[in-house]
């Protein structure tokens, strides 16, 4: 079984109160955006699409970022 979320519907917080958190492992830039690569609390990994912005700093490795996920966002694939 595999659980699976849209880029679009993630989005990176503060991990107090967010529905999941992660550590982040690395940052990888691809232009308009940043794959953040996270590793969450059971040990799975989690890659958080995030668009770059002016301004907006890229968290290092090490890093804690929440994750708020949009209602019905998590969809699950047998198999």
């Amino acid at each position: 079984m595999t659980a699976v979320i849209r880029p679009e519907q993630a989005e990176a917080v503060e991990p107090e109160g967010a529905d999941l958190a992660g550590d982040v492992v690395e940052a990888v830039f691809f232009g308009t955006d940043t794959h953040l690569h996270l590793r969450l609390a059971d040990g799975q990994p989690f890659v958080l699409r995030r668009q770059n912005r002016p301004g907006q700093p890229t968290p290092g490795a090490g890093a804690r970022l929440g994750l708020r996920l949009a209602p019905g966002a998590l969809q699950v694939l047998e198999g």
